[in-house]
């Protein structure tokens, strides 16, 4: 029995559903009768098979919509990789282009498909080919992301400047197969930096340029008064000559005329001039009191000013001319607060910040504090958010750089600036510079006694003949054996020519024609390198280097220069 029911069981293997059917109905119409254990083992059958069908149907219908959602997803990621706002290349260990996006293509300037196996170097601009060799290198030795900025050469022309961020990919055996690397281009966002660098560099400049233009209507007020006295005592010198008479006053009249233009020539200059970060050891208090008489002609007669100096105030590393830049903002926006007059108040003291008062910008230490507070009609809360923004002004005719340039230099000298100001109750502005224990230089000592002479022989270099006049002059009365040239050239010449005793002091302008004082300057110490140089000059920039300061051993005076002030320099860099 147990054979034979076992063969109908092999009988059906590997028939179909439907054959199955068709066998069992065969059977049944042959034997007239419904089969008992083959026809029940044949139903079971028929129905595991139809079970297994709908189960293979389902995950058939599974398989197709998950091939259907990966063909989907796959064509979306091929569409997000291509059409990417940024590169993507994968290169080799020796640059070699393995895969690249269409945008990536693009920036190269070729198709993709003959993009692949290139080297990547041969897009990169000579000079940066290096840089980018040591980028790949450092991607291989890396574990973590490798940034650098090269500039490419697309085949198409021009340039591009990008940023490439790389990070390695492991292979099988552990080391470093290829680079994936992300190519942003930021050719634009470069050249609106630069851009927005060299706009904010001329605007500080007109900003400063403006606040010298406010002060214009008082300074020819000041120099025509100053030359009405001058000339007046040119004349009244003359009639007494003609009569007889010394004309002792009126000398001392002309001279303390020109004195005091070339005092005020030398306060415009410091403030108007062009000029670097320039840090020395600074006494707040003697800046300011140089700036006060300029301070009250700014702020007009209708407001008060006071200044308040601490005698102990401690010493501090700045630019002295960006500070008086600081101050004059801060001043013209309190003049402008105080339109029906006023009052001013201008205070230096010492300050120690402990880690209470201390925050992000303004870390703990020992500082000095100059105030500037006025009585005008203050700011909202909502004005004094925005004060230091660039551009950001409240006034019908402003730039609004006055309070950005200010708070640019105070960070610039590693300082801090805060504002307090309620509207209709004035406004304070404190800036915090740290404070350093250092001495300032002393300003050297000028004997009270007479100019002191000497014997050796000077080469005087200037363009300028009433100059160049005087000087000879003031020097041969004080017994030196002076050669004059107008030019460098006709110094050389001269130098070359002279037979007497050897040159000892080369006195030269810095900027003449045909030949400046600096190449002079070259030409004879090659000539003769113990011959001492002084250069003279109407602006102290002429002799500013790359790095805006003047060489420890450049020995300099500033024009305007009285007889006896060139004679103790004279008399200082001979001995020196």
């Amino acid at each position: 029995m147990n054979g034979s029911a076992n063969k109908p069981k092999k009988h059906f293997e590997g028939m179909t559903k439907t054959e199955l059917i068709d066998e069992l109905r065969a059977l049944e119409n042959k034997s007239g009768t419904r089969l008992s254990q083959p026809a029940n083992e044949l139903t079971r059958a028929l129905h595991e098979l139809e079970v297994h069908q709908v189960e293979l149907e389902m995950q058939n219908r599974e398989l197709v919509e998950s091939h259907q959602l990966v063909e989907e997803s796959r064509s979306r990621y091929a569409d997000l990789y291509d059409f990417a706002p940024v590169g993507y290349v994968s290169l080799d260990r020796q640059g070699r282009i393995h895969e690249i996006n269409l945008t990536c293509a693009e920036m190269l300037g070729g198709e993709r498909s003959q993009l692949a196996g290139r080297l990547f170097s041969s897009y990169v601009t000579a000079s940066d080919r290096a840089r980018f060799l040591q980028h790949l290198v450092d991607c291989e030795r890396s574990s973590d992301r490798v940034f650098s900025e090269i500039k490419l050469m697309p085949k198409t022309g021009g340039s591009l400047e990008v940023e490439l961020l790389s990070v390695p990919v492991q292979g099988s055996e552990g080391n470093t197969a290829h680079c994936r690397t992300a190519i942003t281009d930021i050719t634009e966002r470069k050249r609106a930096r630069e851009a927005l660098r060299q706009s904010e560099e001329r605007l500080r400049h007109a900003q400063k340029m403006e606040a010298v233009g406010r002060l214009a209507g008082g300074v020819a007020h000041d120099f025509n008064n100053l030359l009405t006295a001058i000339l007046g005592y040119c004349e009244i010198a003359t009639m007494k000559l003609e009569q007889g008479e010394a004309p002792g006053k009126e000398l001392e009249g002309i001279a303390a005329g020109a004195q005091r233009a070339a005092a005020l020539t030398k306060q415009l200059l410091a403030f108007a001039r062009k000029e670097v970060f320039q840090p020395r050891v600074l006494d707040l208090n003697d800046l300011m009191a140089g700036m006060d008489e300029m301070l009250r002609r700014l702020i007009g007669d209708d407001v008060e000013i006071v200044i308040r100096l601490d005698a102990a105030l401690g010493r501090v590393r700045a630019d002295a001319g960006q500070v008086e830049q600081v101050i004059m903002n801060l001043v013209v926006n309190a003049r402008d607060a105080m339109l029906k007059g006023g009052r001013l108040v201008i205070e230096t003291v010492n300050c120690e910040i402990d880690a209470s008062g201390a925050h992000e910008d303004l870390v703990p230490g020992s500082y000095v504090m100059i105030s500037v507070s006025d009585t005008g009609f203050g700011m909202s809360s909502e004005t004094m958010s925005r004060i230091f923004e660039p551009f950001f002004t409240t006034k019908a005719e402003g730039t609004g750089l006055g309070l950005a340039t200010v708070y640019g230099i105070v960070r610039q000298m590693n300082g801090h600036i805060s504002v307090q100001s309620q509207q209709g109750a004035g406004t304070t502005f404190k800036i915090y510079l740290p404070r350093v224990q250092q001495d300032t230089e002393s300003p050297r000592q000028v004997p009270s006694d007479r100019a002191p002479d000497g014997t050796e022989t000077i080469l005087l270099v200037e363009d300028e003949p009433s100059v160049r006049e005087i000087a000879a002059s003031t020097l041969r009365a004080r017994g030196y054996e002076v050669l004059e040239a107008s030019n460098g050239e006709e110094a050389l010449n001269v130098a070359r020519n002279h037979r007497g005793p050897k040159i000892h002091l080369l006195i030269t302008d810095v900027i003449m024609p045909k030949m400046g004082g600096r190449k002079l300057a070259v030409g004879l110490s090659d000539r003769d390198p113990a011959i001492r140089i002084l250069y003279m000059s109407g602006h102290p920039g002429d002799m500013i280097g790359n790095q805006g300061e003047l060489d420890s051993d450049t020995c300099f005076l500033q024009k305007p220069f009285s007889p006896d002030a060139l004679s103790f320099k004279v008399r200082e860099v001979l001995e020196a």
